[in-house]
């Protein structure tokens, strides 16, 4: 597992180049606009002029997008590394630490939830934001290890799934129960022997 490691970290150190190359195109495109949009304007030269500035306009959108792209792939890299570290995590077994240090872990780990970027005309997808599952809730949804808002009953009345006694808890994904199309999670902040299921 070391050697996929170091593998996905140098893969992640190129995105990330790639990311940093682009975004410098974006800005010297960013300044050439500026330049032009700053000249002022002889009359002669107004569509000359606005054809350049259309032309640099064109450049610059196809910049971005290409930055945008090199920003998606740094994410996808940074989403397998995270999943190879919670497969060595999952290998060394459960480790119990101190409130305190579960909640500085968590808010480290809250600065790289992965965000979804879509273009102008597409939809989010089920369960970014405030968007529901609907009735397409399987395990593509989220992977094993993601960290989610749960909605748990209570677990002195395990018999109602939604019951007047229930809470939102910040979980783990455990795993996907196809037949029951239900998540099993693990509350992260769970006392010994309250794990809700």
């Amino acid at each position: 597992m070391e050697e996929e490691l170091v593998k996905k970290i140098n893969d992640l150190i190129c995105a990330c180049k790639e990311s940093v190359a682009a975004e410098r195109k974006c800005e010297s495109h960013q300044l050439a606009i500026d330049l032009l949009q700053g000249k002022s304007l002889k009359k002669k030269s107004v569509i000359e002029q606005r054809n350049r500035l259309t032309k640099r306009l064109v450049d610059a959108l196809s910049e971005t997008e290409a930055f945008q792209k090199s920003l998606l792939r740094a994410q996808a890299k940074l989403i397998e590394l995270k999943q190879l570290e919670y497969k060595i995590k999952m290998a060394k077994g459960p480790r119990n630490m101190r409130r305190g240090v579960l909640m500085s872990l968590l808010q480290e780990s809250a600065k790289s939830i992965p965000m979804w970027a879509g273009g102008v005309d597409e939809r989010p997808p089920p369960l970014c934001g405030a968007i529901g599952a609907g009735s397409s809730i399987d395990s593509t949804l989220v992977a094993p290890g993601d960290h989610v808002a749960a909605l748990v009953p209570d677990l002195e009345s395990p018999g109602a799934e939604f019951a007047d006694n229930e809470s939102w808890i910040l979980a783990e994904v455990i795993s996907f129960n196809r037949d029951k199309r239900q998540f099993q999670v693990e509350d992260v902040d769970a006392e010994e022997g309250k794990v809700p299921k």
